[in-house]
Parts: C-alpha cells; structure tokens; sequence
C-alpha cells in the first residue's frame, strides 16, 4: 500500500448486539460524478463476485471504496479466533488491491486491466 497522498482507515462501531467493522481508503479517492466510477463499480462487483470472506466491497454515497463486515457477538464469542481472521482478511485484500483501486479510481486505468489483474493474483473465477 504504497502511497504517499492515500492511506488505509479502519473503524469499528460496537452497537448492542454486533460490531459494523468498515475498512476504507483516505481521503476519499473516487468523484462519483467522474468517468471512472462505472469502472470502479464494475471492479467493486467483480472483486466481490472473488472473496469468499464474510465482508463486501462497496462504493457508497461519498465516494469512499469501502470493505464492510458485520460481527454479532455471539459468532465472536463462538469463533473469536475466525472473527479476528475476517478483520484480518479485510486489510489482506487492500494488500493486494490497494494501487489498483486507486488507479482505477483515478482513471489511471480501466476495469478490464483491473480484471486481468485480479485474474493473474487470485486465479480467474472458480
């Protein structure tokens, strides 16, 4: 996750009866009314169409691309060591996809390289 202006954020928000864990890109690096979000949506899906992970990419009314995950805490009680994986597994998937999002955000590439992409690191879909 190399650079200099972006950086990677996470939060959590403990709620009564689960945690919203959000991991995101910052500043926001996406205009929704600019010519790539149609790429970065198509990347978003294509990314989630890959995981197999209990949190999703989504894009959402600011323009942060965002990997969301929900814990109950009744799973967290059960599984810790899983739920502390799923956290985990959020920061391993902007590891890898961390320039190519921002390059496709900024126009600095299309979907379909972004897809080649994901294709040579993961394997093609299964």
């Amino acid at each position: 996750m190399n650079s200099k202006k972006y950086s990677l954020q996470m939060s959590l928000c403990f709620n009564e009866k689960w945690c919203d864990i959000l991991c995101f890109i910052s500043p926001t690096v996406l205009s929704l009314n600019s010519d790539n979000y149609r790429n970065a949506l198509q990347a978003v899906n294509y990314i989630n169409w890959h995981i197999k992970s209990w949190g999703r990419f989504y894009i959402d009314s600011f323009g942060d691309l965002a990997y969301s995950l929900r814990i109950d805490y009744n799973i967290l009680e059960r599984m810790p060591h899983e739920c502390i994986k799923e956290i985990e597994c959020a920061i391993d998937y902007y590891a890898d996809l961390f320039i190519p999002l921002l390059n496709i955000c900024q126009g600095k590439t299309s979907f379909d390289n972004t897809k080649l992409f994901i294709d040579n690191l993961w394997g093609g879909i299964q």
